[in-house]
């Protein structure tokens, strides 16, 4: 089978950390190239439901309005496209640990205030060019 044949993949009900890797990389066919959030909307049969939405060019330190404001239109965008669960994926090309600790602290601060209702919203994850990992927001 090639990848054409089995994509999109499906994403398990209450996936392990593995079981979202798996996803990942399975999912983000591009290159990991530039430093981004893609927000990879998925419904109640753990297929994508909407292409996913991808932001680049975000400070590197979380500011409290683009955080809200990203939240809001997290929770808001899966009400459009139906979406039931939605995963948050930080990708980047920068490997070092301060650039982890960067996407630790907006996983962070976005997971402090959203505010999403019946969404469920997996644990984030880490994308760089060679590996996929739970992103553990910091606190």
């Amino acid at each position: 089978m090639t990848t054409i044949d089995t994509y999109p993949p499906v994403l398990a009900p209450d996936p392990t950390d593995e079981q979202l890797e798996d996803f990942v990389d399975e999912f983000c066919l591009e290159p990991c190239d530039e430093r981004a959030l893609l927000w990879i909307y998925l419904g109640a049969d753990g297929l994508p439901v909407a292409p996913p939405v991808a932001l680049a060019g975000s400070p590197v330190e979380p500011t409290r309005d683009g955080v809200e404001i990203l939240a809001l239109r997290i929770v808001e965008v899966a009400g459009w496209v139906d979406a039931t669960s939605v995963l948050l994926v930080w990708q980047s090309t920068d490997e070092s640990l301060s650039a982890a600790c960067d996407d630790q602290r907006w996983a962070a601060a976005i997971l402090a205030v959203i505010e999403p209702g019946d969404l469920t919203v997996h644990p984030p994850m880490r994308r760089t060019p060679s590996d996929v990992r739970p992103l553990l927001p910091v606190g």
